[in-house]
């Protein structure tokens, strides 16, 4: 099988939770577990039966080396749309719009 995608996608089991808008307007948060990600979208385990092309607000906490950052975690928000759906999870394709937030450790706890 040829691999068609243009961004590496890493195999990283994240802690992440997505939003969408539920009947009555209201923002409805449902937490999930990445299977993997990369900079264009990510699959995610869940059994939350998203609709194909539903919008969704995604964030993850993404453990940072301490080389690297004063932090220890970096809050990722990002918004994309549901693309695919599958019996374990979904599919999302991330927009370009993004934060990358670092984390201080007390939110944590």
């Amino acid at each position: 099988m040829i691999e068609k995608r243009l961004m590496e996608r890493f195999n990283l089991e994240l802690t992440a939770r997505v939003s969408l808008r539920n009947r009555a307007g209201d923002a409805e948060w449902i937490n999930v577990l990445t299977s993997n990600i990369c900079a264009g979208g990510a699959f995610l385990q869940t059994r939350h039966p998203f609709p194909v092309g539903v919008k969704v607000n995604f964030e993850a906490i993404l453990p940072l080396s301490e080389k690297n950052s004063k932090a220890k975690n970096a809050l990722i928000k990002i918004s994309g749309v549901a693309i695919r759906r599958e019996e374990q999870g979904i599919a999302l394709r991330f927009d370009d719009d993004y934060e990358i937030l670092p984390l201080p450790e007390s939110v944590l706890q």
